[in-house]
């Protein structure tokens, strides 16, 4: 079986490739910050090779889009790409190197070239990439001519530069480019390593049936970034089947990710309108298809409370929507992405999931909670193969513990009735040079050695299997009447072993000011007010310097409630005639005492009626 994979000479060659590409920085160095160097490197490179892809084939494109000039643009678009076998065409005059023949007229003849790409292209470099936002930034600081005249210079054709090698140094590119850019690397870039762990546990109990045939695959990723998973698992299965014709479909949120994405499947071959943008969660840019595979990073912890209505108007849809089995918290999408993927599955065969998400999804709902009720319709059905604890520390942006979770909606025979859970929090090597929080990487070995803990070829004390009802429980609650003492003996019934803070205090004004202190409540305001404020601490608060505004406020709050309670009229009527009735029950019963309170209540509700 011939393996697609790059020799170590022409990986040389890629790595090579790349750092001459990566050399346009030096010609930025100063004007533009290292965090934006991708953001002009990558759009170019994209262009460069779109230019080599499309120069055998502009003769053939002129006419053919001459004679379709009174069809509409997607008519027109369709034709094309049938009849140049690409995903993209350009029916400009200009080329790199033409507009080099201009140079005071360079940022606009450039604008005037990517107007002539098709749509799905052009949508890239103008909305996406905000690509002509850059090229008046260049033109203006003398940079667009030398960056042209750069790229221009660049032999990037297939003859050149295979798809797999140009596959590669774009991917090379693009890792150069989130660790310039490290702050907010892992929004969209996962490890390159965890990455290969999820793709081989993904594909390893169809390893033999993907490598003996000749069929069609496809793979969705639903948060898909820059598209290293999807790239990933691209290269897993050529390496394996040089004869599978594998279909990458991918949806990312993020414009900028999405057009580097999207580039990225231009130049590895395969249909860039098969990456389209728009939220996942509310927008299903491909309702109605079904995938083979799905594997995702999906964002941790991330709050979806604008997009919530929706999806829980999708939920209360039941069957006929994604999120049927539960809504999570608004904090926390993950499971959301999850579920998503799941009604992705086909439904005549069987289909597998791999997604990394943090311990969030695993921990937090309370039973009858969304997170739980998304657990249960899980594990009811079987569908969880697999938990693999990940090291922390591996990620750009996060030293945080995660798991991958492996997803099928049908199981093997052998399988059947057993979760795995895999602990490779151990298995790890430290990285030379941390970036960021990532301090620590997977060996080939250590991700070896997890695929065959799954696959049942070792077992060691690391792995756990349980059955799915090993995973239930149901929260019950027991419930018992309040039962609080009441005792009448006192002088004044008013006051029970439960006092609350305002009872304490109408006795306090009871005793100061006699028990006709409801008759006299503007006379005694001073006081009262004065009272309330040493109890509550007010006092002491003004009389401290430097006292937080925020605890001056809430006292001030406390106290005014207390306040409006203790000088209300109709407070003190409704005390009077309580007072009244407890000391009437007291007077015409024999019993004084009550060790239930329910008890005593309809003890004195029937007094009350009788009265």
């Amino acid at each position: 079986m011939t393996q697609a994979v790059v020799s170590r000479d022409n990986a040389a060659r890629v790595q090579d490739n790349a750092n001459l590409i990566w050399g346009a920085a030096e010609k930025m160095r100063g004007k533009i910050t290292p965090a934006d160097y991708g953001k002009v490197i990558l759009p170019f490179t994209v262009l460069r090779r779109m230019d080599c892809l499309l120069a055998p084939h502009i003769q053939t494109i002129k006419v053919e889009a001459a004679r379709l000039a009174g069809a509409t643009e997607e008519a027109r678009d369709q034709i094309l790409f049938r009849k140049t076998k690409m995903g993209f065409y350009g029916t400009s005059d200009f080329t790199l190197e033409a507009l080099l023949a201009d140079p005071e007229n360079i940022a606009d003849n450039l604008k005037a070239y990517i107007n002539g790409l098709s749509k799905n292209m052009r949508d890239v470099f103008i909305e996406h990439f905000g690509f002509f936002g850059w090229i008046d930034r260049l033109d203006k600081q003398n940079l667009l001519y030398a960056l042209v005249k750069f790229f221009a210079e660049k032999d990037l054709s297939p003859k050149a530069v295979s798809t797999l090698a140009m596959g590669y140094l774009f991917e090379n590119l693009i890792r150069r480019f989130n660790e310039a850019s490290n702050a907010t690397a892992g929004d969209h870039y996962t490890p390159r390593e965890v990455i290969r762990l999820m793709t081989s546990l993904l594909f390893a109990k169809d390893g033999e049936r993907l490598a003996s045939e000749a069929s069609v695959i496809s793979i969705l990723d639903p948060a898909c970034g820059t598209g290293g998973m999807l790239a990933v698992a691209d290269e897993y299965l050529k390496e394996r089947n040089k004869d599978l014709l594998i279909n990458l479909h991918g949806q990312e949120v993020n414009p900028e990710s999405f057009a580097i994405c999207r580039s990225d499947m231009l130049i590895t071959g395969h249909s860039p309108d098969n990456i389209r943008i728009g939220n996942t969660l509310t927008q299903d840019r491909f309702a109605g298809q079904h995938f083979s595979y799905c594997l995702s990073n999906p964002p941790y912890g991330v709050d979806y409370g604008e997009e919530y209505d929706q999806i829980k108007a999708e939920h209360e849809r039941g069957d006929q929507g994604r999120f049927e089995p539960g809504v999570p918290r608004k904090s926390d999408g993950q499971l959301l992405f999850l579920l998503h993927m799941i009604s992705k599955l086909p439904a005549d065969r069987g289909g597998r999931i791999a997604v990394i998400m943090n311990g969030s999804p695993l921990f937090n709902g309370d039973a009858g909670g969304g997170e739980s009720e998304i657990r249960r319709y899980l594990m009811e059905r079987d569908m969880v193969d697999a938990i693999i604890a990940l090291p922390t520390d591996l990620f750009y942006n996060t030293g945080i513990a995660t798991y991958i979770w492996l997803v099928t909606n049908r199981k093997d025979a052998e399988d059947s009735g057993k979760v795995r859970l895999i602990d490779a929090t151990a298995r790890w090597a430290p990285m030379r040079k941390s970036l960021g929080s990532k301090r620590r990487e997977l060996t080939d070995a250590d991700i070896s050695a997890v695929v065959n803990l799954y696959l049942d070829h070792e077992r060691d004390a690391t792995v756990k299997v349980f059955a799915p009802s090993d995973f239930g429980f149901r929260k019950v609650f027991i419930e018992r009447p309040l039962r609080l003492d009441v005792d009448l003996r006192e002088s004044e019934p008013g006051r029970f072993r439960n006092a609350s803070a305002v009872d304490e205090y109408c006795l306090w004004m009871q005793q100061q000011f006699g028990t006709d202190v409801a008759d006299q409540l503007k006379d005694v305001t001073d006081d009262v007010t004065a009272h309330v404020e040493d109890e509550e601490g007010l006092s002491l608060l003004r009389a401290t310097e430097g006292a937080a505004k925020a605890d001056l406020a809430a006292a001030e709050k406390a106290c005014r409630r207390i306040q409006s309670s203790l000088l209300d009229a109709e407070m003190w009527a409704e005390r009077r005639a309580l007072t009244g009735l407890l000391r009437s029950l007291r007077t015409a019963g024999k019993q004084t005492e009550w060790m239930d309170y329910n008890v005593f209540l309809e003890a004195l509700e029937r007094h009350a009626k009788a009265h």
